[in-house]
């Protein structure tokens, strides 16, 4: 979650914590107000996790290239905008991955 310009700029992630549990929302915002501190993200379960869901995406990825699927890769780089932008294109071209 991101305010930029005045606008909110919502992932997929946020609106599924949002679905699951509002007040993971409001304690989402209060961090990007400044109200309360970012949660520490540098301990041991959570390092386990991000690198268990890696494991688990490039293990996907690996399949999905064996069965000659087309993958779109996003671009790391750039504005929050052209990254967007790039999403939107390759989205309205139908790329299926």
């Amino acid at each position: 979650m991101q305010h930029v310009h005045n606008q909110w700029i919502l992932t997929p992630s946020d609106i599924v914590d949002h679905i699951e549990c509002e007040y993971r929302t409001w304690l989402n915002l209060q961090v990007l107000n400044g109200t309360l501190p970012a949660p520490s993200e540098d301990d041991a379960q959570s390092n386990m996790l991000s690198r268990l869901g890696n494991e688990f995406e490039q293990s996907y990825r690996t399949e999905l290239e064996s069965q000659n699927h087309t993958i779109w890769q996003a671009q790391p780089w750039g504005s929050l905008k052209d990254r967007w932008e790039s999403s939107r294109q390759a989205l309205m071209q139908g790329i299926p991955v």
